[in-house]
């Protein structure tokens, strides 16, 4: 998701999207899973790079992976936007987003194969249909 948005959107004479995809730095996570906790790995990411007017965007197919409310939770401290593709009835995480995009269902397959057309029509409408 994170490279679709930063290269697919690029439009000559258009803002870049600056991303990261905090689950792509297996280091970092290892670092911070072995030292702290697995709950950890996100949110200090989130504390080192977010910043006021950023998007994050968080993934959970149940709504309730630890990881990701809690740096969803850090991301609304710092004033980030925060949004939220899940499942289910969107557990704890969709009180968390400002925007929530919730798959009404408990098929986890479903839940992910939908996630990903979504996040593609997301980058397609970033590409073809925001304003310069």
């Amino acid at each position: 998701m994170a490279q679709d948005l930063e290269k697919l959107t690029i439009i000559e004479g258009r803002a870049r999207f600056r991303t990261f995809s905090f689950p792509d730095r297996l280091p970092l996570i290892l670092a911070w899973a072995n030292d702290r906790s697995y709950a950890d790995v996100f949110v200090e990411q989130i504390k080192t790079h977010g910043v006021r007017g950023d998007v994050a965007i968080g993934i959970s197919g149940s709504g309730n992976s630890l990881n990701v409310l809690r740096a969803l939770e850090e991301a609304r401290n710092l004033g980030i936007t925060t949004v939220g593709f899940v499942g289910s009835n969107g557990g704890r995480m969709r009180p968390l987003c400002d925007i929530a995009v919730v798959v009404p269902s408990d098929n986890m397959q479903h839940i992910e194969d939908l996630h990903h057309v979504m996040l593609h029509l997301l980058t397609a409408f970033l590409r073809d249909e925001r304003p310069a």
